[in-house]
């Protein structure tokens, strides 16, 4: 790409025209799948205005990039973060990587979650160094890989050694300023019982049934809110099932099931809280169906992001966005996202985007443009404005 600065239309039609669907667990995979496509985009467009550009391969083919922009040696060290895989586009009722701009809104995959607030970011970097306006630090654009289905980017940077004095992670909060939210673990549960034909279902123990009766008393428990009383509105744990398989043909009684549940857990809880509900399940199960067998590990987990209201990063974004976004207070939402990573590491973290997270992962995906506007306004003076 050029030297020209993008219009907020133009650059996000190219990010979402450029695919980069979490391939998940696949082994291998083509477009729409993986995300050096778009990593090798944005090392294209930021050429001509970062100082240096690193791309790191996380896993094969699946990069994070990193694009340093310099400012004034006495001031802090920052990052704007976007991760830049999306979910997949099963059931779309939109072309997902033909951008239609249609009433002041772009569709296609992405545009929301999370292309649309990576879009701000870009642009309130290009803005200010197209201005030749110095700025307030040094700041680090950052795009990771696997956001959606693990974390591995946002894990491998700090894994690495990445530091900095603050960092925003883009996420559709409307403009909200996001400073606590759930985090999640994922876990992948098997059962086994015993095969048999199912005209003599009394010789087997059916272990789609076990599971059955396993997730019913999963639901039944009262999951314990968190212990702290200022995260009250985050709401208790909460689970879902989101996949279950079994069996292998209708006449056979099935030896084995599985299902992956959701767990997504409030700032403050006990960490071993969802063992503990896993481990009482299991055992009233076990006593329920002699003979049958349950195993569960985790496969996911992202930390739940805990307020820092007395960091100067928080300080500096509140009096910006009370000024500019007319902010009345921080926000806290259910969702988990790489900030909780960050904060687990020392960094002060705040969520932050335009669009809308009802919009995210939808069959017809959309951001409003005006909004990318608000936030590539309020980010460019974030990095511009006198650091405190």
């Amino acid at each position: 790409m050029s030297d020209k600065i993008p219009s907020i239309t133009e650059l996000l039609s190219t990010l979402v025209s450029c695919p980069s669907v979490n391939p998940g667990e696949r082994l291998h995979w083509e477009s729409p799948y993986g995300e050096a496509r778009l990593a090798q985009v944005l090392q294209d467009l930021l050429r001509p205005w970062a100082d240096s550009i690193e791309i790191d391969e996380v896993v094969p083919g699946r990069p994070n990039l990193r694009a340093l922009f310099r400012g004034r040696a006495d001031g802090p060290k920052r990052a704007l973060e976007a991760h830049l895989d999306t979910v997949d586009i099963d059931g779309m009722s939109i072309e997902p990587f033909e951008p239609e701009l249609k009433a002041g809104r772009l569709y296609g995959r992405g545009s929301a979650d999370t292309k649309g607030p990576m879009t701000a970011m870009l642009l309130a970097l290009i803005r200010a160094k197209a201005k030749g306006i110095k700025l307030n630090g040094d700041w680090t654009f950052i795009a990771t890989c696997d956001e959606e289905l693990g974390a591995r980017g946002a894990r491998f940077l700090i894994e690495q050694g990445f530091c900095c004095d603050g960092i925003i992670v883009a996420e559709p909060t409307e403009l909200e300023l996001i400073d606590a939210h759930k985090g999640v673990e994922r876990y992948r549960v098997e059962i086994t019982g015993k095969a048999a034909h199912s005209a003599y279902p009394e010789l087997g123990l059916n272990a789609i049934s076990a599971l059955a009766d396993f997730i019913g008393r999963l639901e039944a428990m009262s999951f314990p809110s968190t212990s702290r009383p200022d995260d009250d509105t985050l709401g208790p744990i909460t689970m879902s099932v989101g996949v279950i398989s079994g069996g292998d043909q209708v006449n056979r009684v099935p030896q084995t099931a599985h299902a992956e549940i959701d767990f997504r857990i409030p700032p403050g809880a006990p960490e071993t809280a969802i063992g503990e509900l896993l481990a009482q399940a299991a055992h009233s199960t076990r006593q329920s169906r002699p003979g049958i067998e349950i195993r569960w590990e985790q496969t996911q987990h992202y930390p739940a992001l805990h307020p820092q209201p007395d960091s100067a990063f928080s300080e500096t974004l509140w009096q910006l966005a009370k000024e500019h976004l007319n902010a009345r207070k921080f926000s806290r939402v259910r969702y988990a996202t790489n900030a909780g990573f960050y904060s687990a590491a020392g960094i002060p973290s705040i969520v932050f985007g335009p669009g809308s997270i009802s919009e995210a992962h939808t069959a017809a995906e959309s951001i409003e443009i005006d909004a990318i506007e608000q936030a590539a306004s309020f980010l460019e003076k974030l990095i511009t404005v006198p650091a405190h």
